[in-house]
């Protein structure tokens, strides 16, 4: 048996392999433009909820994937007649301390920021999912000139790396026309 170098032999699988697994990159992001609202998400995240108010405003739910995910990002768009900043938050925090398997909720003062290219007032909340599971929430609010517009960005502490590309594709994209 005569001995030889196998490298030449080998250079066109190596090819093939480095071929093939430059085409298995991440899925290019999804873009949703329906209500006036328009932003894009990242293909592992899905819109799980959509409700029409008619003349006055608009809501959306996106979420990750997967059972054991818990990135979410509420965006309500209202007529500036019929709600504020304070109304909104009152009414979601309110929503949250009756349902049973939400405990433990720590709410922050608002506070100026910004959300994209939004100015923005940000109330953050801390509250444990049965008792067990650590969450921190952010509601970001804003008006353009014609809606009062609400992104309430939620998950378990455990998930904080693993959502804030989510988090941030979905901020950064976000307009309201």
């Amino acid at each position: 048996m005569k001995k030889g170098n196998f490298l030449p032999a080998l250079l066109p699988l190596f090819a093939v392999c480095a071929l093939t697994m430059a085409g298995c990159g991440a899925a290019p992001d999804k873009t949703y433009d329906r209500n006036g609202i328009a932003f894009s998400y990242p293909a592992d995240w899905r819109v799980t909820e959509e409700e029409d108010y008619g003349d006055g405003g608009y809501y959306l739910c996106v979420e990750k994937n997967g059972f054991d995910s818990s990135g979410l990002v509420m965006i309500t768009c209202l007529d500036r007649e019929y709600s504020s900043p304070e109304v909104y938050t009152d009414a979601l925090l309110e929503n949250l301390r009756e349902k049973p398997q939400f405990e433990d909720i720590v709410v922050t003062p608002a506070v100026a920021g910004t959300y994209g290219n939004y100015p923005a007032q940000v109330v953050t909340y801390t509250m444990s999912v049965m008792g067990i599971m650590p969450h921190t929430g952010s509601v970001w609010l804003f008006e353009t000139e014609d809606v009062f517009v609400a992104v309430v960005e939620q998950q378990a502490d455990k998930d904080n790396v693993e959502n804030a590309k989510g988090f941030g594709t979905i901020e950064g994209t976000l307009t309201i026309k």
